[in-house]
């Protein structure tokens, strides 16, 4: 399974934002419309298995074929597509376990 970093730093060096990239690709974001459509990774049903390696490179493979899409627009959509998979792990697996409380915990770095 591909770590989140490294999801966003294979994302950032491919739009040339370089490393370390989830700063970078989060700040970029915030400036974009997550109007491009990405795919999620879907495994079976009961599964809480989740990948972001066919969101990378859906991203990367976009990139190459139109070096002119709006970075931003892209950064917006890629973390719009990997939070949206990650709820709805999250909710699979409350449901699957019954567990009443979450915590979702990351580092936050600021600039």
């Amino acid at each position: 399974m591909m770590l989140f970093g490294e999801a966003f730093d294979k994302v950032a060096r491919v739009v040339g934002l370089g490393y370390p990239g989830g700063p970078k690709v989060d700040k970029l974001a915030k400036e974009g419309e997550p109007k491009i459509t990405l795919p999620k990774t879907h495994f079976e049903d009961e599964s809480l298995d989740f990948s972001f390696s066919g969101i990378k490179t859906a991203v990367i493979n976009l990139h190459h074929k139109n070096p002119n899409v709006n970075k931003a627009d892209l950064c917006a959509s890629f973390e719009k597509t990997i939070t949206e998979e990650l709820m709805e792990n999250v909710e699979k697996a409350i449901k699957k376990t019954g567990v009443k409380v979450v915590t979702l915990a990351g580092r936050s770095i600021s600039k």
